[in-house]
C-alpha cells in the first residue's frame, strides 16, 4: 500500500540556525540525491511542479530539528533511504558548516490509516492546525497570505490528489461543501515573512482551530483531510520549508474557548 513518511532528525549544533536557512537544507538535500546517484530524479523533481516530499526547519525546546516528508515509497527511497539516511550529517556549503545529526524518529502512515482516521472521526469536536512555518499561497499570479480557509482545503485536496493514485478529492463542489460545513472556530495567527534564496515571501503563522458542527461526515472528511496536510504541508513552497501543519484530533469532551 502507498504510504506517508515522516523523519523527524535532531540537529545538534551550535551553530546559528534559523529558519531563513531551510532552501540550504533543501539545496544540500539534493546535492546528497545527485552525490548519491539520482541525479535523473534530480532533474524530474526540478521539473515537477508538485514534489513529493516537503522539509523544514523547526525550534523546539531550543533545539532545532529538520524534519523531512515523503509523499511516496519512491521518494523516500531515493531521497532518504540511498542518500540520506546513512549520513549522519548534512554539509551546508554556502555557510561551510557541518551539521550533525542526534536522534532520528521516523513514523510512516498508510492510506488505510488515512481512512482510518475518516472512519473513527465523525465524532471529534473539531480540528487544531498550528502552522509551523509561514504558509502562503499563489492566486493569480499574487501572493496571498491570508489564512482563509478555502485556500487551505483546497491545496490539500489538489496535493492528496497529486500523490494518490487513482484517488480525486477536489472539485469545486466538494470544495464549496466542505467550506459550508466548516467554520473557524478560535485563531492565533501572525504574519511572518521567509527568505528563501533571498526572496521575502510573506506568510501567516499560528494556531486555528477548525469545526464542521453540524456533519458528521464533514467532520470526520476534514480530519482525514488534515492529518494528511500534516505530511503534504499546505500551501506554495513546502519543499523549500514553508507550510509546515501539525494536525490535532480534538475529542468532543474537551472544552475549547
Amino acid at each position: 500500500p502507498q504510504m506517508l513518511y515522516r523523519i523527524d532528525i535532531e540537529l545538534r549544533t551550535d551553530f546559528a540556525i534559523n529558519l531563513n536557512m531551510s532552501s540550504l537544507f533543501q539545496g544540500a538535500m539534493l546535492e546528497q540525491v545527485k552525490e548519491h546517484g539520482h541525479e535523473d530524479y534530480g532533474e524530474r523533481l526540478h521539473q515537477s511542479e508538485l514534489h513529493p516530499y516537503t522539509q523544514h526547519l523547526e525550534l523546539r525546546n531550543g533545539v532545532w530539528h529538520w524534519v523531512l516528508t515523503f509523499l511516496d515509497d519512491e521518494s523516500h527511497g531515493i531521497m532518504w533511504n540511498d542518500s540520506l539516511s546513512e549520513l549522519g550529517s548534512i554539509e551546508l556549503r554556502d555557510k561551510e558548516q557541518v551539521i550533525p545529526f542526534g536522534e532520528i524518529r521516523e513514523e510512516s502512515m498508510s492510506l488505510r490509516d488515512l481512512n482510518e482516521v475518516f472512519n473513527t472521526s465523525g465524532d471529534a469536536w473539531g480540528i487544531a492546525l498550528s502552522f509551523v512555518t509561514p504558509a502562503c499561497f499563489k492566486s493569480n499570479g499574487r501572493y496571498v497570505f491570508m489564512p482563509e480557509l478555502s485556500f487551505i482545503l483546497q491545496s490539500a485536496m489538489r496535493k492528496y490528489d497529486a500523490v494518490m493514485e487513482g484517488e480525486q478529492l477536489y472539485d469545486h463542489d466538494t470544495l464549496e461543501d466542505l467550506c459550508g460545513a466548516a467554520a473557524v472556530q478560535n485563531f492565533s495567527l501572525r504574519s511572518q515573512f521567509l527568505s528563501l534564496e533571498g526572496v521575502r515571501i510573506p506568510g501567516f503563522s499560528g494556531r486555528m482551530t477548525v469545526r464542521c458542527p453540524r456533519s458528521r461526515t464533514m467532520t470526520a472528511f476534514l480530519a482525514m483531510l488534515m492529518t494528511f496536510a500534516g505530511f503534504s504541508g499546505i500551501g506554495i513552497k513546502t519543499g523549500m520549508g514553508m507550510g509546515a501543519v501539525r494536525t490535532e484530533i480534538c475529542p468532543r469532551k474537551e472544552a475549547r474557548g
